[in-house]
Parts: C-alpha cells; sequence; structure tokens
C-alpha cells in the first residue's frame, strides 16, 4: 500500500475516532465500555490490513461496517465469556469439591492416591491437559496451543477430569 493511502487512513481515522468511540460507548454494555477506545483501534488496524488486500471505494463506509462486526464479535466473545464456567473460581471449585466428611475419613495419602489412579485412568488428552493445567500452571489458551484444540475443549477435558476423580473419590468413600 502506498504511504498517500496510508496518510489518507490516517487523516479519515483521525476524524472519524471520536464517532467509532462513541458507536461503540453507546452499543456497549456498562461494564464493556472500558472496551470502547481497544475496539476504536482494531477498527483501525482492519482498515489498513484490509486496504492492503483489496482497494476500498468508501472508507468512511467501510469504517463503521467493520465496527459493526466488531461489536458483534465482542457481544459473541462477552456470551462465551458469561455461559462458561471458570474451573478456577473458587467458588466453582468449592462446589467441584469433595464432600468435607471425605477429607476427615480419608488420609491425606490414600485421597492422593486414588487421585492419582484416576488421573492415570484418563484419556490422554485429558490427562494431558490436567497435568499442564495442575501440575505446569498453563493456562488454557496455553494448553489449546499446544494440544492443538480449542480452549473451550481443555475447559472440557478439565471439568471431566475433576467430574471423574470425584466420582471415584465418592465410589472409594462409598466402599470404605
Amino acid at each position: 500500500m502506498s504511504s498517500g493511502k496510508t496518510w489518507q487512513f490516517d487523516r479519515l481515522f483521525t476524524e472519524k475516532r471520536a464517532a467509532v468511540r462513541s458507536f461503540f460507548q453507546r452499543r456497549l454494555r456498562a461494564d464493556s465500555r472500558v472496551d470502547a477506545p481497544d475496539l476504536t483501534q482494531e477498527v483501525y488496524s482492519r482498515l489498513l490490513k484490509a486496504s492492503q488486500r483489496h482497494p476500498i471505494e468508501d472508507p468512511e463506509a467501510y469504517l463503521f461496517t467493520v465496527a459493526r462486526h466488531l461489536l458483534e464479535e465482542h457481544a459473541v466473545a462477552e456470551r462465551r465469556r458469561s455461559s462458561n464456567v471458570e474451573l478456577s473460581d473458587p467458588a466453582v471449585t468449592a462446589a467441584l469439591a469433595v464432600d468435607v466428611g471425605l477429607d476427615r475419613a480419608m488420609d491425606q495419602q490414600a485421597l492422593l492416591a486414588i487421585l492419582r489412579v484416576g488421573i492415570k485412568e484418563l484419556s490422554p488428552p485429558c490427562r494431558a491437559a490436567v497435568v499442564m493445567a495442575y501440575a505446569d500452571g498453563l493456562s488454557y489458551r496455553e494448553i489449546a496451543e499446544r494440544l492443538g484444540v480449542s480452549k473451550p475443549m481443555v475447559q472440557k477435558y478439565i471439568a471431566q477430569a475433576i467430574a471423574y476423580c470425584r466420582q471415584r473419590m465418592l465410589r472409594k468413600e462409598g466402599s470404605t
């Protein structure tokens, strides 16, 4: 792309930055309005990238089309974040935790032995996700990259592992 085109987009964006930011602030939920400056900058970034691939006949219209698409992407991401259960959340951990009576009934070593066997019985990707999350301290995104799966799949692996190990411990408690 020529520097003349870049300069035109710079000027257009400088002129329309406030309008684009206002567009986001009016449409975002109150708790998401802090994202408006980042979304505004992303509009500019995408405008420049798109202009390198193909000519843009009406840059101002394209600017607001990109803004609408970003707003939709942001809404989808927000819905995903709100519908996903964050397993590291203390409230979720407490809800998934084994009954307090089980802790008292079993000593720590017996509990660890059950968990070790349970983890060995998991499917290889599930086991790998658990080890990377709890032993290596990796984030779900890092685990997803290493396993070549999506972040939601990593969350499913971890949830399956927790549920399986919890059931194993509960079965063991019932047999003692």
